[in-house]
């Protein structure tokens, strides 16, 4: 009787192919061959031997990659903290992608841009509400002003009557 379980060479998950002797997703292979074409077998140089722990390494790559690949305004926060994790990720590993190099610190920065412009834009928002606030106020001190004078001038001419 046929197990229904999975082999252990039975891919899960999206479609995977090979790229150069390890399991990669179909959609992360076109990234990794351009890194591939920069740096040759980078994998070589991580701490680990483990097809199983360098496909992990490579996967984490490729999606990093696939996200870097958009717009860097339509990436969100949570794909940039992705990005972080996965980049410190790789470099545990030891693996050394000298093309890389500046992914790390420009992706913090970015997201500390993202971070600061959040919370200058809740300052802006507090501050309209505020200014909206006293506006209102101001409108009815207008408002009051004007009763007062009204009366004022009726007062005046009632009693020159």
């Amino acid at each position: 009787m046929k197990s229904s379980k999975p082999s252990a060479t039975t891919p899960l998950g999206p479609s995977m192919v090979d790229f150069h002797g390890f399991l990669v997703s179909v959609q992360h292979k076109k990234y990794l061959e351009r890194v591939y074409k920069k740096e040759g077998e980078f994998w070589n140089s991580g701490r680990f031997k483990s097809k199983e722990v360098i496909s992990g390494a490579l996967e984490c790559l490729g999606r990093i990659l696939v996200i870097a690949h958009s717009p860097w305004s339509e990436i969100s926060g949570a794909d940039l903290k992705e990005m972080v994790t996965g980049l410190d990720d790789i470099a545990e590993t030891g693996l050394v992608l000298t093309c890389l190099a500046s992914c790390t610190p420009n992706v913090k920065a970015i997201l500390k841009m993202r971070e600061h412009r959040v919370r200058i834009e809740t300052k802006l928002k507090e501050a309209n509400n505020k200014f909206d606030e006293s506006n209102r106020k101001l409108y009815l001190l207008k408002h009051k002003h004007l009763e007062l004078r009204k009366q004022l001038d009726n007062f005046h001419h009632l009693s020159t009557v």
